[in-house]
């Protein structure tokens, strides 16, 4: 990651020298050209002298001999390389080379100071000479004849101060330039550091509040930039903090949704500790949440299909749905899904778990019911066909073996009528599909009820007494004359068809704690604690019931319990095996606050 004090004093220094480089630049070429017009106005001086002693006449005859002395001469008195060029460039005379080897001279036409005089009737130039190897000032000028350039006469004269003021301006600049880089570095030193020393302290202000949940304002700042920042960091901490508390309220929302599904939920990370679950997920698997934290799946789930199922999962990456028994009587269905993320990681999945207990249960009722029918249809019915046969075939002559026949057939087709009647009195109850509940007197009903069965249980030879106390003020309960009447008759049917011979039947009706408390008690063959468990359950009967009662359904204490449950009561029996039972049943009275 880059600094900005880093690249800050990187381009800064940069900026600096490139700045140095032309200011030098600028410094040396001025210095240059002013030493070499100092040096230019000197050697004009001289120029002007020797011209007046030129002969223009040799130049023209190219007489190499008199213009080498006059080459000599101009040396030995000014001290200067004198050079004399035709206008073609050839060097006719030069005072260092000798007659003979002007010839191997080159020609010096194109040279930087002949072609300035060629232009401007003078030049001057600085190089290093070819054949003395050192820096010479190199000054030329036309020579004329009648208006024309006939030629070109040079001096070249060797320097040492002017090379020695160039090298002091050259120090001297070298120096300036150190001095300035290092002062410009220390300046931008010290301007990143109390730069970064602002930075800092608005950056311990922001370090302050990751502590915090919410963000607060940053305090006002000494520099405008700076202070433009903390004003957009507070608008973005106020934004920030805005979105917080929204997504923390939905967070809240999806935790209770997620929490209220029945359904058990838990997501797992590719190292198989769970991520995110709820708490019917630790219901359903009976799990105690302390022990899922940091734990892999392995170590929390207790249930080895359901590890292997998930060992099976991330191998192939099929997904896994199965109903299997758990722990004791419960029963689970679980789904083992991929879990879907933007990070796309593999091993990560999804549990869901649900408690089908309920389910299986009502399987098994619905297997049972299915069975439990067809058999009470296949007993009355196979004696219908035999008898029918019989009567078809003309076995039975005689009119006596006839009607009995026809009695058995009208017997049985009763014993289906009743059954179909309990099986759909049993499912009215069920869809609560009765007749409206309206607020009645109970006890005249029970009254005559218990006048009824009284009749019965005498044709039976048992004894009957009703034992029904009215309170002295009219109490109500909320249901209709038709559901207590069913209640009461499986309940006393079931006592006199059950007792023993010359035995005794009690109803009692009464009310205590705003109940209404009805209690039929009978002297028969009891019922054993076990079978005292499941008695309620539909088509369920005894062994010493069905010995005593073949053609029983089963279904009368089943009626009872959902005829009590939907007149919001309760109900239960004590009974003793050999001696007897009494079932009770409680209705809640009508409170007068309720009352219309």
């Amino acid at each position: 990651m880059k600094k900005i004090s880093t690249r800050t004093i990187i381009y800064t220094m940069i900026i600096v020298v490139v700045v140095l480089l032309l200011v030098d630049f600028y410094i040396w070429n001025r210095t240059r050209a002013f030493l070499i017009g100092d040096v230019k106005t000197e050697l004009a001086k001289s120029m002007g002298y020797v011209k007046t002693q030129f002969d223009l006449e040799s130049l023209q005859r190219k007489d190499l001999v008199k213009l080498k002395q006059f080459v000599d001469l101009v040396k030995s008195t000014t001290g200067f390389r004198t050079t004399v060029i035709d206008k073609q460039g050839r060097v006719l005379a030069d005072s260092e080379i000798p007659v003979e080897g002007l010839a191997r001279v080159e020609n010096h036409l194109r040279r930087q100071e002949v072609q300035l005089a060629l232009r401007t009737g003078s030049g001057i130039a600085t190089r290093i000479s070819a054949t003395i190897h050192k820096k010479l000032i190199y000054y030329c000028e036309t020579l004329k004849m009648n208006g024309r350039v006939v030629g070109f006469l040079r001096f070249a004269l060797f320097r040492p101060e002017f090379n020695q003021k160039m090298s002091a301006v050259l120090g001297m600049i070298l120096r300036l330039n150190l001095i300035l880089f290092f002062t410009a570095l220390v300046g931008v030193l010290i301007y990143v550091s109390w730069i970064n020393y602002h930075i800092k302290k608005l950056r311990l202000h922001l370090l302050e509040q990751k502590k915090t949940e919410y963000r607060q304002g940053l305090p006002r700042q000494d520099f405008e930039e700076l202070d433009r920042l903390a004003s957009e960091v507070n608008i973005m901490a106020e934004k920030l903090n805005a979105l917080l508390q929204e997504l923390k309220q939905e967070k809240l929302q999806l935790l209770n949704i997620f929490n209220t599904l029945g359904e058990g939920v838990a997501a797992f990370d590719a190292r198989g500790l769970a991520i995110v679950f709820n708490r019917s997920f630790f219901r359903i698997l009976q799990l105690e949440e302390s022990r899922i934290q940091n734990q892999p799946y392995y170590d929390v789930l207790r249930f080895p299909p359901l590890i292997q199922d998930i060992e099976n999962f991330l191998s192939s990456g099929q997904t896994v749905k199965t109903r299997s028994k758990y722990f004791r009587d419960t029963y689970i269905e679980y789904e083992i899904l991929p879990l879907k993320s933007a990070e796309k990681q593999p091993g990560c999945f999804v549990l869901v778990v649900r408690d089908v207990t309920h389910l299986e249960r009502l399987e098994t009722i619905r297997t049972d019911f299915v069975a439990n029918v067809t058999h009470e249809f296949k007993t009355p019915l196979t004696s219908i066909r035999g008898y029918a046969e019989t009567l078809q075939s003309g076995l039975a002559k005689t009119p006596e073996l006839q009607e009995k026949f026809l009695s058995k057939i009208l017997n049985q087709t009763l014993r289906l009528e009743n059954l179909v009647f309990d099986l759909l009195q049993l499912s009215r109850l069920e869809k609560e599909e009765v007749e409206e509940l309206r607020e009645i007197d109970p006890f005249p009903l029970v009254e005559e009820i218990g006048e009824e069965f009284r009749l019965i249980a005498r044709s039976k030879k048992l004894n009957f007494f009703a034992e029904i106390q009215p309170p002295a003020k009219d109490v109500l309960v909320r249901a209709n004359p038709d559901l207590v009447h069913a209640l009461l008759s499986n309940l006393l049917g079931n006592a006199i068809q059950y007792n023993r011979e010359k035995g005794t039947v009690w109803l009692r009706a009464g009310v205590r704690e705003q109940v209404l408390r009805l209690e039929v008690q009978d002297t028969g063959i009891g019922i054993d604690r076990e079978d005292q468990r499941r008695i309620f359950e539909r088509f369920y009967r005894t062994d010493q019931a069905k010995t005593i009662s073949a053609e029983g359904s089963g279904l009368g204490l089943s009626i009872i319990k959902h005829t009590v449950e939907l007149l919001g009561g309760s109900y239960g029996v004590e009974s003793t095996l050999g001696e007897g039972s009494t079932f009770w049943v409680e209705i809640p009275l009508v409170d007068k606050e309720d009352r219309i």
